[in-house]
């Protein structure tokens, strides 16, 4: 598995900038969407729990590495596995 560092190394600044531009556009949408309801929220993050991509001690998704408890109460908010339904 290539870990984050080892892609980026091999990125051109280029691919990095327009990489992360896409996911500050990806997140100002997400948090801009509005909060949903607390039980959606609770399932997602059980879901996120259960996940093997879950590092527990950072509350924290190993694919995407967000912040879980944050990242689920956004209404535009996606599982990078597609594990959420709602």
């Amino acid at each position: 598995m290539v870990t984050q560092v080892e892609r980026e190394q091999k990125m051109t600044w280029q691919e990095i900038r327009d990489e992360s531009i896409g996911m500050l556009k990806e997140t100002y949408d997400a948090v801009t969407s509005g909060i949903i309801e607390k039980e959606i929220q609770a399932a997602r993050y059980k879901i996120c729990e259960g996940c093997s991509e879950f590092r527990t001690s950072l509350k924290q998704c190993k694919i995407c590495n967000c912040f879980m408890p944050a990242k689920t109460l956004f209404n535009k908010s996606k599982c990078p596995k597609d594990y959420w339904y709602k």
